[in-house]
């Protein structure tokens, strides 16, 4: 009797497990079939999408922080991270795709736009001091002056004291940097001409150029002292190399502002196109006419190394080169030799010259800053960061661009023929100051970087 008894409660036990088993598949499928409903409706989705908005700015520097170190972290052992890639790919996990976009690291600053709150903000991230804040693209008023919502009413011409941050002794030039770059010197620029009696950093004042990419820019008032030599095939191949490089190592400070030299291209967006087309310069030494961006063919046959990496480049051959995409004024790495094309050179009229004037741009102002001196008066020579090719009639002429008399003009360092040139002129440093740097002051006295 009482084994049958225990048979039955375990019977029993069994039922009720069972049951609950049956139960319990009930209540999933219900809390799934809720699940499926949330997500169809956009429910859980759009909490998970905009999820990003319930982050504060300290939060969300606080992410970035935290995708730094671990881009740190993974530099250990794979060196060759992409590190805008890797900090942009990590931020998207915690924010989501859609919400972070142009992300950037420097040596010392992260630069990140998160989406918060239905708009995308931009943060920047000191990796030095570890603290992040807010900054504004310098934007331009109706007036014509800059602001950047802490710093109104820049306008163009403005003195900023740029040299006080140079001065400071922390911001030295690196001896090392400096001494490759007059190796680099010796290598590239057709040359020994250069040495560190000539490449030295000198006491420029500094005033508004304008505003590019929602950075402000500086540009020397005055003219280095101290020339650059450029000569032959490797002088064309390396000109905006070295010359940008110069300024660089001797006038960029981490964390404020990067240096490149002056380039034809920022003269040319200056100029007011309702009143002066460049690009119908008609080259009068050649006959027929060759119009800018027009081509013509030599037999002679010699060019500089770097020029089928030229946009608008054409046959070296016997075909047309496509795919070309170094711009005029760019260059990352150094480049040496010349060529020989194999039957004909066919190349294409980049360089144009005029004597400026005030009307010619879109602000008066940019003729005193590109072409005249202090004196407003006197027309100086300098180096502009840019190559350039002049069709003649016998031969194509491959120049560097740079300013004199007047107007933006053209050095030969090579020619088709083989015939070789060289140079020494200054050089103008521009400033492009990070995103987050302050300025305080006003127009009369001049501003201060903060």
């Amino acid at each position: 009797m009482k084994n049958l008894n225990l048979e039955t409660k375990v019977k029993n036990m069994k039922g009720i497990t069972l049951v609950a088993l049956v139960i319990s598949i009930i209540v999933l499928l219900i809390l799934a079939t809720v699940s499926i409903n949330l997500v169809i409706n956009n429910g859980i989705l759009d909490k998970a999408k905009y999820a990003v908005d319930k982050y504060s700015d300290g939060e969300v520097g606080e992410q970035i922080k935290l995708a730094y170190l671990e881009l740190q972290t993974e530099k250990l052992y794979n060196s060759n991270v992409d590190d805008a890639e890797f900090l942009t790919n990590r931020l998207k996990q915690t924010f989501g795709n859609e919400n972070v976009k142009n992300v950037s690291i420097s040596n010392v600053k992260v630069i990140a736009e998160i989406k918060t709150k239905g708009s995308f903000t931009k943060y920047s991230y000191d990796v030095r001091t570890g603290y992040s804040k807010i900054v504004e693209d310098w934007k331009l008023n109706p007036d014509g002056s800059y602001s950047n919502g802490s710093t109104i009413g820049v306008k163009v011409g403005d003195i900023v004291k740029y040299e006080l941050i140079l001065n400071k002794t922390e911001n030295a030039v690196d001896s090392a940097k400096k001494e490759q770059l007059i190796s680099d010197f010796g290598t590239y620029s057709g040359n020994s001409y250069n040495t560190d009696s000539n490449i030295a950093r000198e006491s420029l004042k500094w005033e508004v150029l304008d505003v590019k990419y929602g950075k402000i820019r500086l540009i020397s008032k005055s003219l280095t002292n101290k020339g650059i030599y450029l000569s032959n095939y490797n002088g064309y191949n390396n000109a905006v190399y070295l010359i940008d490089k110069t300024c660089d190592i001797l006038y960029s400070v981490i964390g404020v502002g990067k240096a490149k030299n002056l380039k034809i291209e920022d003269i040319e967006e200056k100029i007011d196109k309702t009143k002066f087309d460049y690009t119908q310069y008609i080259n009068t030494d050649v006959t027929p006419n060759v119009k800018y961006n027009e081509t013509k063919e030599y037999t002679t046959l010699q060019y500089p190394k770097i020029y089928p990496s030229e946009i608008g480049c054409k046959a070296i051959s016997t075909t047309d080169n496509t795919g070309n995409t170094l711009e005029l004024s760019s260059q990352s790495s150094p480049i040496t030799g010349n060529l020989t094309a194999s039957s004909r050179l066919k190349v294409t009229q980049t360089y144009w010259t005029k004597t400026m004037e005030s009307t010619d741009f879109i602000d008066e102002k940019y003729l005193n800053i590109f072409i005249k001196d202090n004196n407003n008066s006197n027309y100086p020579w300098y180096w502009l960061s840019s190559r350039s090719l002049n069709c003649d009639s016998d031969f194509a002429i491959f120049t560097v661009r740079y300013v004199r008399d007047g107007g933006p003009i053209a050095l030969t360092m090579y020619n088709s023929n083989g015939g070789n040139y060289g140079y020494s002129f200054r050089f103008r440093p521009v400033i492009s100051l990070e995103y987050d740097v302050e300025l305080s002051g006003n127009s009369t006295d001049g501003w201060t970087i903060n």
